[in-house]
């Protein structure tokens, strides 16, 4: 029996979650000897060199951003999913779902389509009009799914809430977001005298990740010794300066911009950080859960909820809340170095764990 053939659709393989998961799918799954192809619709991007050689490599060289410009590509795309005649197409992030459903409509190929949400469908300070406009196309493109990826059971419930036909081709997934090695690493204790303690922010200054709003609730801390690093580039990376430099504490703002190796700096940090307006299951979160660091997280979903067990591993904010966000970093770090152990809760989200649960969902070796 010939090996099953999958087509992963990314716009670029930029610094995001979703692309750093669709690269371990990509690898992980060729590793298992499935024929994969990686469809890039612009010319690669900084983790291109990190796809295995056994994965095949289509760039079709536009220069795209996010958004219905993305749909100028799907004629292109419908054919080379009819040439090469694919038995699975996944479009691994929100952002791709319009144009992958498109084209493959379009192509009128037999592959079996599958759209993971990696963002909530409705978002907590959308308008109602924007709410309505993304529950009308989510329920579109799950009609024209085979499959639906989702990757919590809140996120599940969510999706079967909104778009009740579909609810039988929703599927739940884990994803791969930690190194099978960083379980089983001895840790060094933190301690919780360090004159100046690193707080860690991992992630792209966009208006998503609200990076504006922890340099607000960190501002009302001046009176204590700390010290941000924030990891990540973005459009919002001048505005983050200029707000740190306007409130007074521009000295104590660290932004090496992207880290293709955030861990040593996970190692470093007494405190992680993550001020988003909304997510579904964000890898960072994982990752300093695997470090054994504490954190201080908005409720971004109820998928992030239930990444932090409601609490037990970090300490939960409403979105946009500067003043219980700057207080509940002040209670973690007058509270101990350390945090739970939660090696027993993250073991499913390993990279061999995630691939393996996508196979199965997908039907792939």
């Amino acid at each position: 029996m010939s090996a099953p053939r999958v087509m992963i659709v990314l716009n670029r393989l930029g610094t995001g979650g979703v692309e750093r998961v669709a690269l371990h799918l990509a690898n992980g799954l060729a590793a298992r000897g499935n024929r994969v192809m990686f469809v890039l619709l612009s010319n690669g991007g900084v983790l291109e060199h990190l796809i295995a050689p056994e994965v095949e490599i289509v760039r079709l060289g536009h220069s795209l951003e996010r958004g219905v410009g993305l749909l100028r590509v799907a004629p292109q795309l419908a054919r080379l999913i009819r040439d090469r005649q694919a038995d699975v197409l996944l479009s691994p992030g929100n952002h791709m779902h319009a144009v992958v459903t498109l084209a493959h409509r379009l192509s009128g190929a037999r592959a079996k389509l599958a759209l993971k949400m990696t963002n909530p469908v409705e978002r907590g300070r959308a308008g109602w009009l924007t709410n309505a406009l993304r529950r009308t196309f989510f329920r579109a493109a799950a009609r024209e799914a085979d499959l639906v990826l989702a990757l919590s059971d809140a996120a599940r419930q969510e999706a079967a809430t909104i778009a009740p036909q579909s609810a039988s081709r929703l599927r739940v997934v884990a994803n791969p977001y930690v190194e099978d090695a960083l379980l089983t690493r001895e840790h060094k204790p933190r301690e919780p005298g360090d004159d100046e303690p690193i707080l860690l922010s991992v992630g792209r200054l966009t208006a998503q990740k609200d990076p504006l709003m922890m340099i607000e609730a960190l501002a009302g801390l001046k009176d204590r010794p700390w010290r941000l690093v924030m990891l990540g580039e973005g459009p919002l990376a001048d505005d983050v300066k200029a707000r740190a430099d306007a409130l007074g504490i521009a000295d104590r703002l660290e932004m090496p911009g992207y880290v293709a190796d955030p861990r040593p700096w996970f190692d470093q940090a007494r405190l992680f950080l993550l001020s988003s307006r909304y997510e579904e299951l964000p890898a960072v979160l994982f990752e300093a859960l695997a470090a054994r660091l504490p954190i201080v997280s908005t409720a971004a979903s109820a998928s992030v909820v239930q990444a932090l067990d409601s609490g037990r591993f970090g300490r939960l904010v409403p979105p946009g809340d500067v003043e219980a966000f700057r207080r509940a970093i002040g209670d973690a770090l007058d509270g101990q170095a350390g945090a739970p152990d939660a090696r027993s809760w993250i073991e499913k989200f390993t990279i061999s764990a995630g691939v393996a649960s996508h196979a199965d969902a997908l039907g792939l070796r």
